[in-house]
């Protein structure tokens, strides 16, 4: 489960990075159109398009989108509700991918906590909690350390 802060702190990097984004293509659009600047009054139909990021709910992040933009999150193109809203999965954006180093010429993986002997490729061993791990270069190795096949 995320902790609300590491969620609060995913979502605020997740909205600074979309407010970066629409500042630096505007900045783009307007270096490259320079000759083509005109001031116009400020109007309801001439805003600065906004995204905002209210929270997230039952694993879903809710917000709005307001002005004329397109916001994605990977491929995926996020459209809004006629009033504007939106509520997508949390799980397009915060997916937790977990790496584990095997240290070389290891072969056999166990649990200081429990009795059995796996390989470091199979799917038992990998579901092994890392601070537990200890690793072993043979199965013998393992066997004379008191674990079991």
């Amino acid at each position: 489960m995320i902790h609300h802060a590491r969620l609060s702190s995913i979502v605020f990097a997740v909205a600074i990075a979309l407010l970066a984004g629409f500042i630096i293509g505007r900045i783009i659009s307007v270096t490259t159109a320079a000759s083509s600047i005109s001031t116009q009054p400020i109007t309801t139909e001439n805003t600065i398009p906004v995204v905002q990021i209210d929270k997230m709910e039952a694993g879903n992040i809710i917000g709005s989108i307001q002005g004329d933009t397109r916001v994605f999150i990977g491929d995926t193109l996020i459209v809004p509700k006629k009033d504007t809203t939106f509520s997508i999965a949390g799980t397009l954006l915060l997916t937790n991918h977990i790496s584990i180093l095997v240290p070389p010429g290891m072969h056999y993986v166990a649990s200081k906590q429990g009795s059995k002997v796996y390989s470091v490729h199979s799917n038992q061993g990998s579901k092994l909690t890392p601070k537990n791990r200890v690793y072993f270069h043979t199965l013998q190795e393992a066997i004379n350390a008191g674990y079991k096949e």
